[in-house]
């Protein structure tokens, strides 16, 4: 069985299991499935927004995916769901918002 088929086994028996979509969603950026990654990365983003890595990952596949626009509205969203409780997090979106401000 390969990983994404883990994943997706694991995901199928707990919805709402982070760590798993989240995986997920990075196999499939790996794997060019840039569809059914965005799909993960919107459920986390709007499921989950307290899961803060789900902001990044994500931005940077809107990037890579030439939607600049979008990508800034996460990073942005994602600053403003983490900026009072993860600095660490919030330091790494600000630079890529910053990145594609100066671009």
């Amino acid at each position: 069985m390969s990983r994404t088929e883990i994943l997706k086994k694991l995901i199928e028996e707990n919805p709402s299991d982070e760590f798993s979509r989240y995986a997920l969603a990075l196999e499939m950026t790996k794997e060019k499935n840039y569809e059914e990654a965005e799909k993960n990365f919107r459920y986390l983003t709007e499921h989950s927004p307290e899961y803060a890595a789900s902001y990044y990952q994500f931005g940077k596949l809107l990037e890579e995916l030439n939607r600049t626009d979008e990508a800034i509205d996460v990073y942005k969203a994602g600053m403003e769901i983490v900026k009072y409780k993860n600095q660490k997090t919030f330091s790494e979106l600000q630079s890529a918002l910053n990145n594609l401000s100066f671009d």
